[in-house]
């Protein structure tokens, strides 16, 4: 990282000839992070994306931006928090043509870019596809789209295929991977393995992350690949009188997995529990790794940390409007730093998530 330091040119967009690493974002869906074997889940079947964080950094303070599928992934692609790329709720707005993607810095410098998404809240009526080459996001029939998802299988083999074709600049993927979302439909011989459906989906969709990791690597090869993964939101089963998620600003559903392993992978991961970080932290994070300054959002770059440097300590913000536009209850707004965190509603709770984790 520090090579591609040398050469940055102010923001300004230069020949790269696969001159520069290229970069993999995963976002996993409705992922908790007590389901994943780096944060601690005995026989969680991710030992791919546990791979991936013994490679590099696995963040222990990470929250979600809201527990809703569009507004969190407008979030994590554009590096702005929703009050200001504008989509608070799924379904309730499009992300503006003038956010900016990572996908549009990326093209700047000559980037391959392709995604792949698995349900109706990531297609590309949302305007999440801005700066990409390819959107493989094509769902079954219109009448049921809110319901219809595609399997980790079919995103895999989307940009499996994608990355088989010949690339001779640096590339940008993203997939979006949604088995873990309710319902859960694992294939039988997974089912056969774990104790609930919900690990079954997730063990499923570890070993297309690997599918996937492993032909990145190939095209990717001398220059490196940088992998990001982390969950849009958790998932509720009953806690706080919540089933599923949306509504509330509790941990079970906003405290995410979040790992991200460099161009040059570590040889030995670390664990960052001191800073509180967000998805928003995805966008400036992503450009750094490749050598590019990234412009200015709500996002702090976490690279530094690779290094053991110092970063920002700043807190960071979650919402839900959800109850506020459907029932006209009070706005759901919380902050975490330090420690602590605050849900600021007319019952408002202060927790010090060291004591009280749950």
């Amino acid at each position: 990282m520090l090579f591609f330091a040398l050469f940055l040119s102010c923001g300004q967009p230069v020949s790269t000839s696969k001159s520069r690493p290229s970069l993999v974002l995963i976002t996993v869906d409705t992922t908790r992070r007590d389901h994943i074997g780096a944060y601690g889940k005995s026989n969680a079947g991710t030992e791919n994306i546990d791979s991936i964080a013994t490679h590099g950094i696995r963040f222990d303070q990470a929250y979600s931006t809201v527990p809703l599928t569009t507004p969190a992934h407008a979030s994590i692609l554009t590096g702005l928090y929703p009050p200001k790329h504008g989509i608070r709720n799924n379904g309730d707005a499009l992300l503006p043509t003038e956010a900016t993607t990572i996908a549009e810095v990326l093209k700047k410098y000559d980037y391959d870019t392709a995604a792949s998404v698995s349900a109706f809240v990531t297609t590309r009526i949302w305007q999440l596809d801005q700066g990409f080459d390819s959107y493989f996001d094509t769902l079954g029939s219109a009448e049921q789209r809110w319901s219809q998802e595609r399997s980790a299988q079919s995103v895999t083999d989307d940009l499996v295929s994608w990355l088989g074709q010949a690339h001779d600049d640096p590339f940008f993927v993203w997939a979006h991977f949604y088995d873990p979302h309710h319902p859960h439909t694992a294939p039988k011989e997974y089912l056969d393995q774990y104790e609930t459906a919900y690990e079954a989906e997730i063990a499923y969709m570890d070993d297309q992350i690997g599918r996937l990791k492993t032909a990145a690597e190939e095209t990717a090869g001398e220059d490196g690949v940088a992998f990001i993964i982390l969950a849009d939101h958790g998932e509720s089963f009953g806690e706080h009188g919540e089933k599923g998620h949306g509504l509330y600003l509790w941990n079970t559903t906003m405290h995410i997995p979040f790992v991200i392993s460099p161009p040059n992978p570590l040889s030995n991961g670390k664990i960052v529990d001191k800073y509180v970080v967000s998805g928003v932290d995805v966008f400036p994070t992503a450009l750094s790794m490749l050598g590019i300054t990234p412009p200015k959002t709500d996002g702090r770059d976490l690279s530094p940390l690779f290094q053991d440097a110092p970063i920002e300590d700043t807190p960071v913000y979650l919402e839900s409007v959800l109850a506020q536009q459907r029932f006209g209850y009070h706005p759901e707004i919380a902050t975490v730093h330090q420690g602590w965190k605050l849900i600021d509603t007319p019952s408002a709770h202060l927790l010090h998530l060291q004591k009280d984790p749950s």
